[in-house]
């Protein structure tokens, strides 16, 4: 009569079981080593917010190449063709001439329709004093703006120093003449432009 043996099977002991991934308290992050675990805030509404974003190095590349020899200034304008009306916001300008005086500029934005540049076109912001990078927010209205004469029109921007002591021969600071006849394909443009010497301040 053959013999048959039966292998006992060993039991595993509590230090030969894989370690089990300890749990994370409550409110600790489980995020690997050397990534952030910062979350952005989320509001009432569920919506998460992202406050105090610093601009790329792309974005902040982009608008120092928008500056013009006098700076740039920042403008939305907005068009509507149901009403003929356009809208012009002056958000800010920054970079302006001037910023080593000893007593700054004091600069404000006129705006006038081209080619016509009739007074009836004329606006003007108020004057901001002693800065070379003035902050603006004031919007102006333009009515009876047909979409065929948007096509041939401009908007000329000239930043201007209150105090006409920054260049001998002209106050101006610099200046933007903006095409308007891409306004009739997309309703609205929001960017710097670049503001160029300009000595002509005929008002």
């Amino acid at each position: 009569m053959g013999l048959y043996f039966i292998a006992a099977t060993p039991k595993t002991s509590v230090s030969d079981a894989p370690a089990s991934k300890a749990s994370t308290p409550e409110g600790e992050s489980t995020a690997p080593a050397g990534e952030s675990s910062i979350q952005d805030p989320i509001d009432s509404t569920g919506l998460r917010h992202r406050d105090n974003v610093a601009p790329s190095a792309a974005v902040e590349e982009q608008e120092e190449d928008d500056a013009g020899s006098c700076g740039k200034i920042r403008l939305t304008l907005s068009y509507n063709p149901s009403r003929e009306e356009l809208r012009v916001f002056v958000n800010r300008a920054s970079g302006l001439p001037g910023a080593h005086l000893e007593d700054p500029p004091d600069p404000y934005v006129k705006l006038y329709l081209l080619p016509e540049r009739s007074k009836k076109s004329k606006r003007k912001t108020d004057v901001v004093k002693d800065s070379v990078d003035p902050a603006y927010d004031e919007e102006f209205t333009y009515s009876d703006v047909g979409p065929a004469r948007l096509l041939t029109m401009q908007l000329e921007v000239t930043v201007v120093d209150k105090k006409t002591r920054l260049f001998a021969k002209s106050p101006v600071m610099g200046r933007a003449v903006i095409e308007l006849a891409e306004l009739s394909e997309r309703s609205d443009k929001d960017g710097w432009f670049p503001l160029e010497e300009h000595d002509d301040d005929s008002d």
